[in-house]
């Protein structure tokens, strides 16, 4: 019994040993293969991170593989030429790729490569990638021929791009496992630029049987098609005694601050000028370089005599230049006359001055200050045919006036010098006096009143002593007389997008740039350029858009008084525009919360625009980065005219340029009077107004308008409700209806309905429907939802989107929106549906959205539809289509008139807060408060149908402070003087049109019997740049000239090269590709052009002649010295495969380069010509006009 217990107990504690043993065994178990897993792990990571390096190694050696095949392929063709004397037959491009890749090429015919190449090629190189990798235990393995894709272009002028990839490349481990599968590089192309700074021109050794040789080395000026020119300019106005005058600068030329004079020759520049901007020519041109000086005409030298139709006791004149010149118009001038201030009699209001114009002829003026304290000058002017004026002053206080034909510049001026006010010009309706300088207003109110009228836009300026109450200026409207009316102002403005303007490069912009980024920079240089392009483009516009229908909402309180019938919503009005014609409207609803009425207005395309600035920054070291930009922006003949300039930024060179940004939106301000209680009750007439408007009043649907499907005895009309009935059946449509008219791709559906209380209750709305029937259908099914519709036979497919929950079991107001088409051509469907309180024409407040759908191609031409799949009906009061405007941007204001009283403006200013205000009959509209003394001080108030901007002047072209109001006179309107106590004293006041503000440059005051020389335009040029790029043979970068492929393939016609050859299209793609195109988006050129320079190249020359060529001729001729051409004269066709220029152009030559006397030579000695197609490219266009001895 013992044992058997015993063994009892022995086997108990076994089996518990056991039990605790397994989890233990498992955990080990578990443990090692969790070890086992980790191992693995890193080591897959370790031989993927190995595998990394190995294809980046691969890829890297590809790029250094790449360059030294390719310069050694470049080197081979270009010994090719020189030892075998023949050009490459076919495409460069090709035959380099075949070195590259292989080492040979069945183009270099008779020629052994491999003296070069050296077996440097893509395919030894692959065979070595794949020893080196076989080292760290990788296979290497690709297939027969080898898979790579090699592209060969010019990049441009400069260097050569190679664009290459190794494809269907496999790498295998020992174990034979595909570690890689795919391409070298792994993603895209590997890019290889070369250089061809030094490199040998090719075909000169062929045409001299290799006795000369001429490196490829860029001019400085490399590129000058893309502004990088060669020459620097400055313009002026001048004299000389000569047509052109060639000099140093610093040495003959003297430079002064804003002159050049010649030492040698009667030859002098003034106001020495950039962009219009006066320069000091030091800055511009360096002393010892060679210069010309240019004049449009010879000056003639003579004796001042008498000042012609002047009196000599005017003992002096200046002659003054406006820096912002527009011909024929208001002008309002600043001038510095510290100069003159001694030798003339003058007080603050008058001065003892004439003007006359080059001709002699008087020029009209007003002087409105003369300020000792600055020494500045403002008086009014207007402009003739020049810029240039002659001011005549005297020390005599018997010849001081304050103007000279004033009475002209403006539509109404008065200083108030005389002893009684001008019966011509006001009607007095208070009291005043006069005291020779000054009217005193003595009563309050109106005082005096214009009796001419203006049209607006208009500006009123005036000088008043400004009192602590309010005085100024008013515009003025007489009573309309007549019925009692509500006078509603109504302003849209749809919003518009921001774009920024690109401006073509062609010069001249008559319109809106687009934003494609095509031959257009959106740079301008200096803010005051950008501010020209900005009133510019604020000019552009005014395309009138007719009709577009507007809601007036008039709230309870407007109503009251009006008589009406809530039942009819019927009401004695009638609505007139500001002339006094009826204009059609439809009164949606007019009750005890108010009035809704629909009219129609024209909107007006308009512009506005805004200045901002961007840094940019050069991006490569080797070329630069172009930036293009305009500037000299001006105005003329309402277009906006300007200069075409650019710059290169270097890697680290940055350069803030401005840009202009603008928005073109519709806007309209319209003036309407809804008179009232006429004893005519009316609603109006809604198909007056609308697009299409249909309030069923009839005794049935109208078949002439609306076109029927499916069941049309589930159409019912009854006391002008339409009733479209459905069934229990929602997946079949009852009953559609939809119009006969069609519209355009925007537009608004407006509606009243009643839908049924229930979900199921399933009306549809349709538009777009096309010539096949099917149109877009908003889906009331439960909720909205996007589908189509099938007119024609009744086809639907539903919930394409999902909409919004609309309002049930009541009547609503639903509009469906159909959006503007965006610059992709894609319009929006949006909902909106009142829901409660009455619709007040707006979508916000009560009115919310419902469904959105966005993104869908505009249609045009198409109609819109009704219809009801199921439930009980859905009835209709009323539907129309609008023109698509968001009312949201409405602002209507409502002023209600109990019997006929005047509309003034005053314009007022005052020494207590507001120191400016804009008052409409004398409530106040506007108001801001500017620091006000009460001294004399000048006021503006600038007048428009829209808005009034009063602004307060610190001096007369600087504005202290101004303040606006969005609204003005209805019509022309007096002006009057206005106060609210008496004692203010008025200076003088002016009214006019528009005008423009300028400076004045002042010349050289003259006396009488001075010799003097009639001034010319000039140009004063430095060709150093130039001639020492021709002295140095070195190149320039053009459109119409080889490559240095196609110089290899011995082409010299510009007709069929560079821009004009093969090598253009994949050069322009490369240069996209490497992201060199600048942001203007105009290419690099891939032409070379150099110039054989005499005597210079007396090597090259030497060397044709020992070839057996007559070099001479081509001089003694004047053939141009562009190589294309020169060469082309010379050699001919007596090289097999050469083709010369197709045309060879006459050559002039150059002032300054081989013309003239330059440094106390004569430079007529220099064999140099240029045609005038080539001097446009290298020289600019100024410089091919001016330079070039024709």
């Amino acid at each position: 019994m013992e044992v058997r217990r015993m063994r009892r107990r022995g086997f108990i504690i076994n089996y518990t040993v056991l039990v605790l043993l397994i989890p233990l065994l498992l955990l080990a178990a578990t443990y090692s293969d969790v070890q086992n897993q980790i191992v693995t792990a890193q080591a897959e990571n370790i031989m993927a991170e190995r595998m990394g390096w190995t294809l980046s190694y691969i890829q890297l050696d590809l790029e250094n593989a790449l360059k030294i095949s390719g310069k050694r392929a470049l080197a081979t063709m270009i010994t090719y030429l020189a030892d075998e004397r023949r050009f490459i037959d076919g495409m460069a491009n090709e035959t380099m790729k075949d070195l590259i890749l292989t080492g040979s090429s069945s183009t270099l015919v008779g020629f052994d490569p491999q003296s070069i190449m050296k077996n440097q090629t893509i395919t030894a190189w692959l065979k070595e990638i794949s020893q080196k990798i076989a080292g760290d235990g990788y296979t290497l393995s690709y297939p027969t021929p080898l898979p790579v894709e090699l592209k060969i272009v010019p990049l441009d002028s400069f260097h050569i791009a190679i664009k290459a990839r190794i494809s269907n490349l496999t790498i295998t481990d020992r174990n034979g496992r595909v570690v890689y599968s795919g391409s070298i590089p792994v993603e895209g192309y590997t890019y290889v630029v070369i250089g061809l700074d030094g490199t040998e021109d090719p075909p000169y050794p062929v045409f001299t049987s290799s006795r000369y040789q001429r490196p490829i080395q860029a001019c400085e000026f490399s590129y000058p098609e893309l502004g990088q020119l060669p020459i620097k300019w400055l313009t002026g106005v001048g004299n000389s005694s000569l047509e052109k005058v060639v000099g140093t600068y610093g040495v003959d030329v003297i430079m002064g601050q804003y002159s050049l004079t010649h030492t040698g020759v009667q030859a002098e520049i003034l106001n020495t000028s950039v962009d219009g901007t006066l320069v000091n020519p030091s800055t511009v041109f360096s002393v010892n370089d060679t210069g010309v000086m240019v004049f449009s005409n010879i000056s003639v030298p003579y004796t001042t005599g008498n000042w012609g139709t002047v009196s000599t006791d005017y003992e002096h004149r200046i002659s003054f230049t406006l820096t912002n010149f527009q011909p024929g118009t208001l002008t309002l001038v600043k001038m510095d006359v510290s100069r003159i201030a001694a030798d003339t009699a003058h007080d603050g209001r008058s001065a003892a001055i004439l003007i006359r114009d080059q001709n002699d002829n008087p020029v009209n003026f007003w002087i409105e200050r003369w300020d000792d304290t600055t020494n500045t000058l403002w008086l009014w002017m207007n402009t003739t045919d020049t810029d240039t004026y002659w001011l005549y002053y005297s020390t005599n206080d018997a010849y001081r006036t304050r103007g000279y034909g004033e009475e002209t510049l403006f539509l109404l001026i008065d200083d108030f010098t005389g002893s009684s006010l001008d019966p011509a010009k006001w009607n007095a309706l208070g009291s005043y006096s006069l005291d020779g300088e000054y009217i005193t207003l003595q009563s309050t109110g109106r005082v005096i009143v214009s009796n001419a009228t203006f049209s607006p836009p208009f500006f009123v300026r005036w000088r008043m002593e400004p009192p602590i109450s309010r005085a100024g200026a008013e515009t003025y409207q007489a009573p309309l007389g007549g019925a009692n009316y509500i006078e509603v102002n109504i302003t849209y403005t749809d919003g518009g997008s921001w774009r920024i303007a690109y401006w073509p490069f062609d010069g001249t912009a008559d319109s809106i740039a687009d934003i494609e980024n095509n031959g257009r920079t959106p740079y301008i240089d200096t803010y005051d350029d950008a501010l020209v392009a900005k009133q510019w483009i604020e000019s552009q516009g005014g395309s009138v858009y007719p009709d577009y229908q507007i809601p007036i909402y008039l709230n309870s309180t407007v109503i009251q008084g009006i008589n009406y019938n809530p039942a009819t919503n019927r009401a004695e009005i009638q609505i007139t525009d500001e002339s006094g014609k009826l204009i059609p409207f439809w009164i949606e609803y007019w009750n005890s919360n108010g009035a809704l009425i629909w009219i129609k207005a024209n909107l007006t395309e308009r512009y506005e625009a805004r200045i901002n600035s961007t840094l940019v920054s050069g991006l490569f070291r080797w070329f630069g980065t172009r930036y293009y930009y305009i500037s000299n922006t001006r105005i003329s003949g309402g277009i906006l005219e300007y200069d075409i300039g650019s710059t290169t930024l270097y890697w680290g060179d940055q350069r803030t340029f401005s840009f202009v940004e603008y928005r073109r939106y519709l806007e309209t301000t319209t003036k309407i009077r809804i008179i009232y209680n006429t004893g005519v009750p009316t609603r109006g007439n809604g198909s007056q107004v609308f697009e299409f408007f249909d309030d069923f009043d009839g005794a049935g649907l109208d078949t002439g308008r609306w076109n029927v499907g499916g069941d049309s005895g589930r159409i019912t009309v009854s006391n002008g409700i339409l009733k479209l009935n459905g069934d229990n059946n929602a997946n079949t449509p009852d009953v559609w209806i939809w119009t006969k008219q069609t519209f355009s791709e925007s537009y608004v559906i407006g509606m009243k309905t009643f839908i049924g209380s229930s979900s199921t209750d399933d009306p549809f709305w349709l538009w777009y429907i096309d010539s096949n029937g099917y149109g877009w259908m908003e889906d009331l099914y439960y909720d909205g939802d996007l589908g189509w519709f099938n007119v024609n036979d009744g086809s639907a497919y539903f919930n394409l989107v999902d909409g919004g929950n609309y309002l049930r079991d009541t009547w609503t107001r639903v509009e469906i929106a159909v959006t503007p088409p965006d610059i992709f051509g894609d319009v929006d469907f949006i909902t909106y549906q009142n829901q409660s309180g009455p619709f007040q024409g707006t979508w916000s407040g009560n009115t919310v959205q419902v469904s959105s759908y966005t993104g869908y191609t505009a249609e045009s031409n198409e109609p819109i539809g009704l219809g009801q799949f199921a439930g009980s009906s859905t009835e209709y009061d009323f539907i129309y289509v609008r023109k698509y405007l968001n009312p949201d941007y409405l602002s209507i204001t409502v002023t209600k008139h109990l019997g006929s009283q005047p509309l003034a403006y005053e314009m007022t200013g005052r020494t207590a807060f507001p120191s400016l205000e804009v008052l409409r009959n004398w409530e106040s509209i506007a108001g801001a408060n500017v620091p006000t003394l009460s001294l004399f001080t000048t006021y503006e108030a600038n007048v428009s149908y829209s808005s009034i901007t009063l602004a307060k002047l610190a001096d007369p072209t600087t504005v202290d402070g101004s303040v606006s109001a969005a609204e003005g006179p209805t019509g022309s309107a007096n002006v009057s003087l206005v106060t609210e106590s008496s004692g203010v004293r008025f200076d003088w006041i002016i009214v006019g049109k528009s005008y423009v503000t300028s400076g004045a440059t002042m010349g050289e005051i003259q006396v009488p019997g001075s010799v003097v020389w009639n001034l010319y335009s000039a140009v004063a040029f430095d060709v150093q740049p130039f001639a020492d790029c021709l002295t140095y043979d070195k190149y320039f970068g053009v459109y119409a000239a080889p490559s240095f492929f196609e110089r290899l393939e011995g082409n010299f016609d510009p007709a069929s090269t560079g821009i004009n050859g093969p090598y253009w299209d994949d050069a322009v793609q490369m240069q996209k590709e490497l992201g060199l195109i600048p942001a203007n988006g105009t290419p690099y050129p891939i032409g070379l052009l150099t110039f054989i320079y005499q005597p210079s190249d007396e090597k090259l020359i030497a060397a044709l002649i020992d070839n057996g060529y007559d070099p001479t001729s081509a001089i003694s001729s004047g053939v141009s010295s562009a190589d294309v051409y020169w060469i082309s004269a010379v050699v001919g066709t007596s090289i097999p495969g050469f083709t010369p220029a197709s045309t060879i152009p006459t050559g002039y030559r150059v002032w300054g380069v081989s013309m003239g006397n330059g440094n106390y030579v004569s430079l007529s000695s220099i064999g140099f010509y240029i045609d005038t197609g080539t001097a446009g490219e290298v020289l600019g266009s100024l410089g091919s006009a001016w330079l070039l001895d024709r």
